[in-house]
C-alpha cells in the first residue's frame, strides 16, 4: 500500500515538473568498456561559410553489445551560440553520454539539440517513404480490383451469351405468321452457335 501510494505521489510529482527545452541531456548506460579513441577524419569543406563541424563519436549499442561509430557532420551555425561536441563521460564507474548541442556564448549548458533536426528530418524521411509505399499498395490493390472487375464483366458476358444461345434454342426456328390478306408470311431465324 506504501509503495502504491509512494508511486503515485512520484507520478503527480513528475506531472507538476515543467519539463525545458533547455535542460542538459545525458544518457547514462552501463557498456562493458570504455569507449574507443575518437577517430581522426579527414572531412570535406564546409557546404557553406556560416556551418560548423560536428565531430563523430563512439555510441554503444545494446542489442550488439558493441561500440559502433557515428560519423560527424555538418551543421548550420546559430547566432550567439557555440557548439558543444559530445561525450562520454566517467561518472563513479559508470559511463555517461552526454548529447552535443548548442550552448550560449561563455556557457557549457547545452540549450537547442543539433540532433533534433536530423532527428526530425530522418522522421520526415520515414513518413514519406511510408506513404510511398501505402500509395504503391492502393495502386496494385487497384490494379487487383481493376483486374477483378474486368474478369467479372467477361464471365457476366459470357453467362448473357449462354443465356440467348439457350434462349434461341427453345424458340423454333421457323416461325409463320399471318401476312396481310389471309396469306401466310414464313420468317427464318438463323441459330446462333
Amino acid at each position: 500500500m506504501k509503495k502504491r501510494l509512494l508511486l503515485a505521489a512520484l507520478g503527480a510529482a513528475l506531472v507538476c515538473v515543467p519539463f525545458s527545452a533547455s535542460a542538459q541531456v545525458t544518457v547514462t548506460i552501463t557498456p562493458r568498456s570504455a569507449p574507443p579513441a575518437p577517430r581522426r577524419v579527414v572531412h570535406a569543406p564546409a557546404p557553406a561559410p556560416a556551418h560548423t563541424w560536428v565531430p563523430g563519436y563512439w555510441t554503444w549499442q545494446d542489442p550488439s553489445q558493441q561500440w559502433v561509430w557515428v560519423p560527424g557532420y555538418w551543421v548550420q551555425d546559430r547566432p550567439g551560440y557555440t557548439v558543444v561536441q559530445p561525450q562520454w563521460v566517467n561518472e563513479g564507474g559508470r559511463w555517461v553520454y552526454h548529447r552535443g548541442g548548442w550552448a550560449r556564448r561563455g556557457s557549457r549548458r547545452v540549450e537547442l539539440d543539433f540532433d533534433q533536426r536530423r532527428r526530425w528530418r530522418r522522421q520526415a524521411r520515414r513518413e514519406r517513404r511510408q506513404d510511398r509505399r501505402e500509395a504503391r499498395r492502393d495502386r496494385r490493390q487497384d490494379r487487383r480490383d481493376a483486374r477483378r472487375d474486368r474478369r467479372q464483366t467477361r464471365r457476366d458476358q459470357r453467362r448473357d451469351r449462354r443465356s440467348d444461345r439457350r434462349r434461341d434454342r427453345r424458340q423454333p426456328a421457323v416461325t409463320v405468321r399471318r401476312g396481310g390478306r389471309g396469306t401466310p408470311r414464313v420468317v427464318v431465324r438463323p441459330r446462333r452457335r
